[in-house]
């Protein structure tokens, strides 16, 4: 072999190597939605010591929220506490609280599984209720630097408050509308369908998302499609959520750093 055939031969090899050492280390690295999402549920795994989540919630389910992170798909969050409607928080138990009106999703059967299509979804799901989710901003700390920062900050989950279940009969989500009002003054209104996909989109995307992370998912949990209208500043007063066809859910949210109730 002649020297420049020898240099070449070296150089390929060396490119090689540069590209099989740079495949591996792609591979081991955790910045990817898998290794988020084992390290969002062995997080919430150890907080739960045991015990079942109250449910399970998308976020970033707006073009407006993607697009502040750069994000081409919603995630999911743990929800460990809930409560139904009725309840009493405090702002004291929250760093950087947050309201969001949003629907609430019952399983008929257990799933482990992915869920093939929306027609799919549809026979294995029971009921939906009226939801406020409660997020905690400073539970992520300073503005997370990417959506994979939120996804490991289990996409700021602190509370949720669900009302009374209504059975998916002849009730078609999409066509819902939802009012929000604190103090009898009108916070937001919005259609369920305004997130993206609508909400049988938003559901399949929560359960496919939870079951590759590991989850099973049961017919007590909720299900919790993402923020209608967006996210609000949390303040003390009387919440009130209302949504056609669903009954009315009330939340008491008090100034004073008192414990909240658990209904």
């Amino acid at each position: 072999m002649s020297k420049s055939s020898w240099q070449i031969a070296s150089r390929c090899l060396a490119v090689s190597i540069f590209l099989c050492l740079a495949g591996l280390a792609s591979a081991a690295e955790p910045d990817n939605f898998d290794q988020a999402y084992r390290d969002q549920r062995a997080k919430q795994l150890q907080l739960l010591a045991g015990e079942p989540p109250f449910g399970f919630k998308a976020g970033l389910t707006s073009l407006a929220s993607r697009e502040a992170f750069g994000s081409d798909r919603s995630v999911a969050g743990v929800l460990r506490q809930g409560s139904r409607s009725g309840s009493a928080l405090s702002l004291g138990n929250f760093g950087k609280g947050r309201v969001e009106m949003e629907l609430a999703y019952q399983l008929a059967e257990p799933v482990s599984e992915p869920v093939a299509s929306e027609a799919a979804l549809r026979a294995k799901v029971a009921r939906v209720a009226p939801a406020l989710e409660f997020p905690d901003l400073a539970l992520l700390g300073a503005k997370p630097e990417s959506v994979l920062a939120i996804v490991r900050g289990n996409v700021a989950a602190h509370r949720a408050v669900v009302g009374a279940a209504t059975e998916l009969v002849e009730l078609e989500p999409n066509e819902l509308t939802a009012r929000l009002f604190r103090d009898e003054q009108r916070v937001s209104t919005s259609r369920a369908s305004a997130v993206i996909g609508g909400q049988w989109q938003a559901l399949l995307s929560l359960i496919n998302t939870l079951v590759a992370a590991g989850w099973t998912l049961y017919p007590d949990q909720w299900l919790l499609t993402g923020a209608l209208d967006g996210m609000h500043p949390l303040q003390a007063g009387r919440y009130r959520l209302v949504v056609d066809g669903l009954d009315e859910l009330e939340v008491d949210v008090a100034a004073a750093a008192t414990a909240d109730s658990r209904n």
